[in-house]
């Protein structure tokens, strides 16, 4: 009963913070996943440069940051963290 009742705390805190799914690995992770992965990262820079350059001086001085270190950041090509 011992055992059982630790195999199953060992595959909860293996599932922490991921939903409940398994997160694959590296060898594990299909090309066209880690592709898609890829993409979806890409986009997300966009959409996070995008919305940066929106940001008035009192918006940027709120995040720590200056509008010409803002626009460093959005000169930067989406495939560029």
């Amino acid at each position: 009963m011992r055992q059982a009742s630790l195999a199953i705390a060992s595959d909860r805190s293996r599932n922490v913070g991921t939903g409940g799914v398994m997160p694959e690995t590296g060898s594990e992770t299909s090309w066209p996943s880690r592709i898609g992965g890829m993409v979806r990262a890409w986009l997300d820079r966009q959409s996070q440069r995008h919305a940066l350059s929106q940001l008035d001086e009192h918006l940027l001085k709120d995040i720590g940051t200056t509008r010409i270190e803002a626009a460093l950041e959005i000169k930067k090509p989406f495939w560029q963290p």
